[in-house]
């Protein structure tokens, strides 16, 4: 079975869970013994071949060479960049977009994963040219894709809610964290990331809906003035207010921001924190909570979306915008020995319930079903 794999992600510089999926399951798929795997993008030659020798990720066809990035998409879906684009597209047995970003009409059987629904769930956190193409790619693949996969339950529901697409044509197919996050007995983070011990440590766009004001507000109540809160990551939308917070609240001298972390890195960051905190307002999975776990670090986080279902009972959950709470929690974790060990081994065992190789098994499944 030939599947084209529509792989724009792979060729992001920055390592966000939407990258991570697509790069891990495109390795995956690979593999398989059922899935002769190709890749399409819309990104230039140029760009594909450098990302590839960068990231070590499998070289695309590039589908069509137009730019810039935002212009690629809106012409992909205004008019379909006619003809080309579909002669290739239909050269395979399925075709699989992990993003909202839909092919144009074709013949060949479509797969679209939806990640998350927080450009329709929270849209002033977003650009409006986002939230416009964003919306329109919901529409088409809610109406074109012969299958759909969520990342999670929660994700999966609120697209029933959403768009009231029949909830029969939802996977439900889960992410995972890369082999290398691991317990590691001797990490050290490189010096060039300026992070001193010990340190709580969040990873994920410095945007509102990861809710990174409440977490400066819990921190600043912390009596810890040894401790520093890493905040990793690139800067997204409205990243200026989370800077001038963290001025108003006296504390420069103990947040450092990192900015992009390299994924060589992002393991020892994680193994080598007091705790991981991830106070988000709303995910489609959390992948890095998982990626935390997985290193057997104390994780912190709230208890909406879908991050109590990737936690379990693993992880301390607190509500999204209570700083009393999220300040309790951490306070607990830095003081309580036999808490953080607890939260370790939960954390190690829910973890090892997710695999990639899994994740790529069930959606070769979904593959064979539509092209049946």
């Amino acid at each position: 079975m030939q599947v084209g794999l529509l792989s724009d992600l792979l060729y992001y510089r920055l390592a966000a869970g939407s990258t991570r999926y697509a790069t891990q399951l495109a390795h995956h798929l690979a593999r398989s013994e059922s899935v002769d795997l190709r890749l399409f993008s819309l990104c230039s030659r140029e760009d594909i071949q450098h990302a590839a020798r960068e990231k070590g990720v499998p070289i695309a066809e590039s589908v069509r060479d137009i730019a810039p990035r935002q212009l690629r998409y809106v012409l992909w879906h205004a008019v379909g960049m006619a003809g080309g684009a579909r002669r290739i597209l239909d050269t395979v047995d399925v075709v699989h977009t992990p993003t909202f970003l839909v092919p144009p009409r074709r013949k060949t059987p479509l797969v679209v994963t939806v990640l998350d629904l927080s450009v329709v769930l929270f849209p002033n956190h977003h650009g409006r040219w986002w939230r416009t193409l964003a919306a329109a790619g919901l529409r088409r693949a809610v109406r074109e894709a012969d299958a759909l996969i969520a990342i999670s339950k929660h994700t999966a529901d609120d697209l029933v809610r959403v768009t009231g697409v029949d909830a029969r044509r939802i996977h439900v197919i889960p992410l995972a964290a890369d082999s290398r996050f691991a317990p590691v007995v001797d990490s050290s983070v490189p010096p060039r990331y300026g992070i001193e011990y010990p340190y709580l440590l969040y990873v994920g766009t410095l945007e509102p809906r990861k809710n990174l004001d409440v977490l400066l507000h819990a921190f600043a109540r912390l009596d810890h003035p040894d401790l520093q809160l890493v905040l990793a990551g690139p800067k997204g939308w409205m990243f200026e207010e989370i800077f001038a917070l963290v001025d108003r609240l006296g504390l420069s001298s103990r947040v450092v921001f990192p900015g992009f972390v390299a994924d060589a890195d992002l393991p020892a960051l994680m193994n080598s924190a007091a705790a991981f905190v991830y106070p988000s307002e709303y995910e489609g999975f959390g992948l890095p909570v998982l990626e935390a776990m997985s290193c057997g670090v104390p994780v912190v986080t709230t208890n909406v979306s879908s991050l109590p279902e990737v936690t379990g009972n693993a992880a301390l959950l607190v509500p999204p915008r209570d700083v009393d709470a999220l300040c309790r929690a951490l306070r607990c974790l830095l003081t309580e020995q036999h808490l953080r060990d607890e939260m370790r081994e939960k954390g190690l065992e829910r973890a090892s319930a997710f695999s990639w190789v899994r994740t790529a098994q069930a959606t070769a499944e979904v593959y064979e079903n539509v092209v049946s």
